[in-house]
């Protein structure tokens, strides 16, 4: 019985160069997803740093209405507020205005209720976007607990 070598039969040899072919593959497609995930990073951190600067100027429209609640609920009259709204506000890393609605509403002392608005503006870091939010509020005026029981 003769025995035949595997390794002596006559088998086609890969070509020459065929794995560096394939390395050089790969890597262009390693380079091409690299790309990629460099820029969807890029792209979603732009995103998520608006998101936070609108969450930051959505917090100064709510500061700048406590803020002027608290001045109305310090004021005995209302007649000036509506025609005289206070200048803007700086604060933390943006501002805060308040506004009435246009034009101004003139005072009625029966409603004894103000509406305004307080819009907080922050201008965004990655570019010269200016980011707004705002808050509408309508304020009661109340009145010290001795008049409840006034005749």
């Amino acid at each position: 019985m003769m025995r035949t070598n595997c390794l002596k039969r006559n088998l086609p040899l890969p070509e020459k160069g065929f794995v560096l072919v394939g390395v050089i593959a790969l890597l262009i497609l390693l380079g091409l997803f690299a790309a990629i995930g460099v820029s969807l990073a890029a792209s979603t951190s732009g995103s998520y740093a608006n998101l936070l600067q609108g969450a930051q100027a959505l917090a100064l429209a709510h500061a700048g209405a406590e803020w002027y609640t608290e001045q109305l609920h310090a004021d005995s009259n209302w007649i000036d507020n509506p025609a005289n709204p206070p200048p803007t506000q700086n604060f933390a890393q943006g501002r805060f205005t308040i506004g009435f609605p246009s034009p101004p509403p003139s005072y009625d002392p029966s409603l004894d209720t103000i509406t305004f608005t307080s819009t907080g503006t922050i201008t965004s870091n990655l570019s010269d976007v200016t980011i707004k939010r705002w808050e509408k509020r309508t304020v009661a005026r109340t009145y010290a607990p001795a008049f409840n029981y006034a005749l």
